[in-house]
This record gives C-alpha cells, sequence and structure tokens, in this order.
C-alpha cells in the first residue's frame, strides 16, 4: 500500500512539474523562441550575438533545402533584432550527436545575404532525429566563436 501511495504522488509531482526545456514543433523547423529575444542556449559565448536558423526552402525527400542563418544583437531600448558583422568567415557543418559524426549530410555552403544574415545551401539530414547546426565563426582561419544549435528533423 506503500508503494502505491509514494507511486501516485511521484506521478502527481511529475504531472506538475515546470517545463524547462524548448518545445520543437517536430516539423524540422527546430526550436521556436521569440524573434528579438536571444535565449542564452542560441547565443554565440564569445561575441554574445544570437543566432537562429529558418528554412527558406525545406529539405524534400532527398533533396536538400535552403536555409537562412542570422546573428543578430538584440537593441539596447526595445529588443528588436539588430544585424550583427559575424567575421570573416562562417562555417556550417550538420552534426548528429549521438551517432558521432554527419551521417552522409553533404557540406554545407554558406552564402553571406547582408549583414548578419548568411543563406545555407545543401542544408540535407540524412535522417529523422535530434542533430545540431554547428556555427563556426573564423577571422584569420582561426575559430574565435561557435555554437551547437540543437535541432529536430
Amino acid at each position: 500500500m506503500r508503494k502505491l501511495f509514494a507511486s501516485a504522488i511521484f506521478l502527481i509531482g511529475i504531472g506538475c512539474a515546470e517545463k524547462n526545456y524548448v518545445q520543437s514543433s517536430g516539423d524540422g523547423a527546430g526550436p521556436q523562441k521569440p524573434v528579438g529575444d536571444c535565449d542564452i542556449r542560441f547565443q554565440l559565448p564569445v561575441s554574445k550575438s544570437c543566432v537562429g536558423f529558418s528554412w527558406e526552402k525545406v529539405q524534400e525527400g532527398r533533396r536538400p533545402g535552403i536555409g537562412l542563418l542570422k546573428i543578430w544583437r538584440p537593441n539596447r531600448a526595445d529588443k528588436s533584432p539588430v544585424p550583427v558583422d559575424a567575421g570573416e568567415v562562417v562555417e556550417v557543418i550538420l552534426w548528429m550527436p549521438h551517432m558521432g559524426g554527419g551521417h552522409g549530410s553533404d557540406p554545407v555552403t554558406v552564402e553571406p545575404v547582408d549583414v548578419g544574415t548568411y543563406r545555407l545551401r545543401r542544408v540535407f539530414f540524412s535522417m529523422p532525429g535530434q542533430w545540431e547546426i554547428r556555427v563556426f565563426v573564423k577571422s584569420g582561419g582561426n575559430v574565435v566563436d561557435q555554437i551547437y544549435l540543437p535541432f529536430t528533423y
């Protein structure tokens, strides 16, 4: 009887627990968050700039998609996004952490479009699951900042 009572209390506690994770939409769009706000999980550690990914053209089956990578900082007055020039070179690698690699994903081509905006071509997730969009900012050939964005495909 004590075990049954303890189990019931445990289940009630779990049901009332506060969510402390980012909810993914499950459609390959990745974590959702406000545009102008910078969640610490999406912030480059050195520059403190915010980073976000969105689809310009969603991957369809075996055909790679096209994405947009945005780097910004919140405006000091109203928190609206202000584009940030990241550096000389931005590189992106798609990584599946629990499988230890990219798993057949093509190298992503990064094309600067505007200040703080980069078009990612050949975005291809080879299988469904938890991925990371690994962003590396380089200057003089050295990595000066980096972040691993969680992504569900």
